[in-house]
């Protein structure tokens, strides 16, 4: 598959504003609403539709602009069944992912169940000191999204 053409400046520069403005729009509004509502859900729903769009974008193959496509696209190991990635790349991609998803697994289930919670306090419990406000919730929602935009466009 052949990368993207690059898009002229204007264009790759009007893209990322309008990403950064949608945002900054949808912090600014998760900021102001309350945990587990529904306007809440709805913006954490829109903001996942639109990370969805965009790995859709990228596995069908359309040209996608510099803003989305950093990376080359993907290359499966040669002689494999129906194309798919051999075993080891499957390993290589996946195991630090699960290695940490196990650790921390690990802490929340051990903080959890230690007592008192002050004293082994749980991620849930530690982050809602930050987002007991309305500048720490937009912040976090913010950084969600830049982790998500990363992951997604890596």
């Amino acid at each position: 598959m052949e990368r993207p053409q690059e898009a002229p400046p204007r264009v790759v520069f009007v893209a990322t504003a309008a990403a950064v403005a949608v945002a900054i729009g949808l912090s600014a509004a998760m900021a102001f609403s309350r945990p587990f509502t529904a306007p809440s859900e709805v913006l954490t729903a829109t903001a996942l539709a639109l990370l969805l769009a965009v790995i859709v974008l990228q596995q069908i193959g359309r040209p996608m602009s510099p803003l989305v496509a950093r990376r080359e696209a993907p290359t499966w190991s040669a002689g494999t069944p129906g194309g798919l990635p051999g075993r080891r790349s499957w390993a290589a991609r996946w195991s630090g992912w699960m290695v940490l998803v196990a650790a921390t697994a690990g802490w929340e289930l051990f903080s959890y169940l230690s007592s008192p919670r002050h004293t082994h306090p749980t991620v849930s419990s530690m982050l809602d000191a930050v987002t007991a406000h309305h500048a720490g919730r937009g912040l976090a929602y913010a950084l969600w999204l830049v982790l998500g935009w990363y992951l997604v466009t890596r």
